[in-house]
């Protein structure tokens, strides 16, 4: 059995910066990190998939800007230039959405940007509040909101769609890039730490004096306390045993929380000079945004809540054809695209992360869902990752916050 004062469950960003932080601090910590993976980052992973084209984000991309976003120094130091989304194109039955009234302009703008401000402390979903607008404002909102959340219109909550929204703290209203790629940021992070990789664990058993983990290799690691920073999506598949169970109080948080399903494509196109920024639509991979442009093009594609679930529920070949088609309607005058060219990411089927983030379900009350998904469980098993964060739930920054709360939580304990 191999013994150390903090062990970490999960080598992805809320892993890594709880992990990295612990060993900043001022007295000597001994952290293990286990990852199941043979790769550190979870749902950052940068690859290069073709010889001839620069590497791409196959998970999150971009770093939203925000206070704590500026206040982490990996983070800052990691944000490299704005992200430039340029004119847009909406595409809808079959055609370019030009014009429209003032409804159709403000879902143009986007739920964030747009109309989110508008609609303070309202019950329901947000379907309830596209209910009212006209048939082309609500296929932009719905296509839009679903994209940002990765949940459809009637199954998302306003009031938290607004909360968050309200609660976001100075932030710019840009986008930015990483400075290179999210690989930077990962290797910093992990940059001195002891981590363990191809290494899924099994159980995690806790008392009242120490926490022990054991994993699907056999091996037995021992420590004072644990933090777990599994995806949300893996919480609920119960892969992990926890001996004696968690609190009723978390199991519901983790049973009530959504979390949306997202597959990302990416399509090597021989040049791209369309002149677009990014695109809405209604076709089988609703949205895209090019990445490189010119003779160097790739296009990349994201299907999110209901949209990736058909595309889930596919064959690889009938996904590529789907992402096909939609590139062709939306950018017609691209060449057709070859199915080799294209590569196609499910993180809903991605085994150690099953899914893309969270959300707060119509009628769930989210605050109290996630900070009981935050707390610890008899100051021994301390829980990070996005879906812990009450305001920047979904983001980069919400899981590199949450692994710092979790780790001053540890430094209390070992005190």
């Amino acid at each position: 059995m191999e013994e150390c004062d903090v062990i970490v469950v999960g080598a992805g960003v809320a892993g890594l910066a709880a992990a990295s932080y612990l060993r900043g601090a001022r007295r000597a910590v001994r952290v293990r990190v286990l990852e199941a993976r043979g790769r550190l980052g979870g749902r950052l992973w940068t690859k290069r998939l073709w010889p001839d084209r620069p590497a791409v984000e196959l998970g999150a991309e971009f770093i939203h800007d925000c206070k704590p976003a500026r206040d982490i120094p990996d983070l800052n130091r990691g944000r490299g230039r704005p992200v430039k989304w340029g004119r847009g194109r909406w595409f809808f039955d079959g055609q370019v959405v030009l014009g429209g009234g003032p409804r159709v302009q403000q879902a143009r703008e986007g739920a964030w940007d747009g109309w989110i401000g508008r609609y303070p402390k309202r019950a329901g979903s947000v379907g309830d509040v596209l209910k009212t607008w006209s048939r082309r404002a609500r296929q932009i909102a719905a296509a839009d909101v679903e994209s940002e959340y990765a949940a459809a219109p009637a199954d998302l909550s306003m009031n938290a769609v607004y909360d968050q929204w309200d609660r976001w703290e100075d932030g710019e209203g840009d986008d930015f890039h990483p400075k290179g790629t999210y690989e930077g940021l990962v290797k910093s992070l992990a940059r001195r730490l002891h981590i363990v990789r191809d290494e899924p664990v099994d159980e995690v058993r806790w008392s009242r004096n120490s926490v022990e983990v054991v994993t699907a290799s056999g091996g037995w690691h021992r420590a004072r306390c644990a933090i777990i920073t599994l995806p949300l999506g893996v919480l609920q598949a119960e892969k992990v045993r926890f001996i004696p169970p968690l609190s009723r109080r978390k199991r519901v948080a983790i049973r009530d929380l959504g979390v949306g399903k997202v597959v990302k494509v990416f399509v090597r196109v021989d040049s791209f000079a369309e002149g677009v920024g990014y695109a809405l639509s209604d076709c089988a991979v609703p949205v895209w945004w090019p990445r490189h442009v010119g003779r160097n093009g790739v296009l990349v594609g994201w299907a999110a809540g209901h949209s990736a679930d058909t595309l889930s529920d596919g064959v690889l070949i009938d996904v590529k054809c789907r992402a096909a088609q939609s590139v062709g309607a939306i950018f017609p005058r691209l060449l057709p695209v070859r199915f080799e060219d294209i590569h196609v990411v499910d993180w809903s089927g991605e085994e150690f992360t099953r899914g893309g983030y969270s959300y707060t379900p119509a009628g769930c009350d989210g605050d109290s869902l996630r900070v009981a998904l935050a707390a610890p469980e008899g100051d021994m098993l301390l829980f990070a990752g996005e879906a812990t964060d009450d305001v920047y739930f979904a983001t980069v920054t919400g899981a590199a916050r949450s692994g710092h709360r979790a780790a001053q939580e540890a430094l209390r304990i070992l005190a």
